[in-house]
């Protein structure tokens, strides 16, 4: 299959163009504390950094046309890094991660050496792909209108949709089955359902959907965006944002003080909530480029007049994220586009709570840089979609 290499390109144009970690700042009343680009990296950057080489090598199998700042781990550290992990739901990373990788094709030699470090079974997977591939190039034929060939990926087996929606389960289910369940106490099933990036709005989105045996109640409380930071390792800081008058005043860090009196979660309220998330590159030096964005989101959470699940929905307030970093560029804003929405469903046929989200992005005000960034933000969504599994189970 001949892929468009749409990433590539305009990657090379931006190199082209401009140095691409030579930005500057853009200005602010507020006096800026030094940035933490260089701070100490904590075991969630850890994961992140080695989910987000994941999902990228699932995708492309070189990261040398990246810039230098914004490229993924080396995939066989990531590996390593996920064979170690020890922290709450450390054997859904390694399962994402293998059922990823393995999808992607095993003729790939390091896609093959870190599957070995993360001790997958790699000859019964390969048996497994040998007997679903035929049959999932019938499900699907792969067309050059495919997300993975728009955004320039390696992806030859079969188009990206029915990797994320046939082969990728198929290889969880099996590693479920020879494995025993990733996450025991809190049994799911989810897959992406869809992934786009579209040349025209510059707009990154993913859908993910699935089902988990818990109770819908304690779901609802867990998917509340107020709790996002206790339950994924992509938010750092989320709480409602205090209100003084009619603004939101923002600290001298660029971060907005929580209210004392947030509402209870899983209620029905329309309320602005501080957002913090990260995103760990590597530096090429051992260290890691913490890229950040500091935002306020709009929230509206109701439950149907039907009673039937729940609904949360977010969009960005006033348009434009309040400061970000990427590389040594910091400046204001960084986001025109930060949207989506939970949708929860108690199946009670099934006993189980579903799930669907949706989230769309759109990075902005570096555009020199933003050319780069915004294909490569699919990679990001893909890796948090993933996660929601994980999210769902939170707490136990």
């Amino acid at each position: 299959m001949t892929h468009l290499k749409l990433g590539f390109v305009v990657f090379l144009v931006s190199l082209a163009t401009v140095g691409f970690l030579a930005g500057c700042s853009g200005a602010r009343p507020e006096a800026s504390p030094p940035s933490d680009l260089r701070r100490a990296a904590t075991d969630a950057d850890l994961r992140r950094a080695a989910m987000f080489s994941v999902y990228f090598y699932s995708l492309y199998s070189s990261s040398e046309w990246v810039p230098e700042g914004l490229r993924p781990i080396d995939l066989l550290e990531a590996a390593r890094l996920l064979k170690r992990d020890e922290a709450p739901f450390a054997a859904s990373r390694r399962h994402r991660a293998i059922a990823n990788l393995a999808a992607a094709g095993l003729d790939d030699p390091r896609r093959r050496e870190a599957l070995t470090i993360l001790e997958a079974p790699i000859e019964e997977i390969e048996a497994l792909l040998a007997d679903l591939l035929p049959k999932a190039r019938a499900h699907r034929p792969a067309t050059a209108a495919d997300p993975a060939c728009q955004m320039g990926g390696i992806t030859d087996l079969v188009d990206l949709a029915t990797i994320d929606q046939v082969i990728v389960p198929a290889v969880l289910s099996f590693l479920t089955s020879r494995l025993g369940p990733a996450i025991p106490d809190c049994i799911g099933k989810f897959a992406v359902l869809s992934t786009d990036y579209s040349l025209l709005t510059r707009r990154s989105s993913v859908v993910v959907g699935g089902w988990v045996e818990r109770d819908y109640a304690v779901v609802c409380e867990q998917m509340d965006p107020q709790h996002w930071d206790e339950c994924s390792d992509y938010f750092t800081e989320t709480h409602i944002a205090l209100k003084s008058g009619s603004d939101y005043p923002v600290e001298p860090d660029f971060s907005v003080k929580a209210d004392p009196n947030p509402p209870a979660r899983c209620a029905s309220y329309d309320r602005e909530l501080y957002e913090r998330f990260d995103i760990a590159f590597d530096m090429g030096d051992g260290t890691l480029n913490m890229a950040w964005y500091k935002q306020l989101l709009t929230i509206e959470s109701e439950t149907p007049s039907s009673g039937a699940g729940h609904v949360y929905e977010y969009e960005l307030y006033d348009g434009k994220a309040i400061r970000s970093v990427v590389g040594i560029d910091e400046r204001n804003g960084g986001l025109d586009t930060n949207q989506g929405q939970v949708t929860l469903t108690w199946n009670a046929s099934e006993n189980r709570t579903e799930i669907e989200l949706s989230k769309t992005v759109r990075f902005s005000d570096r555009p020199l840089i933003d050319i780069a960034l915004n294909p490569l933000a699919t990679v990001t969504l893909r890796a948090m979609a993933g996660e929601l599994h994980e999210m769902v189970c939170c707490g136990l």
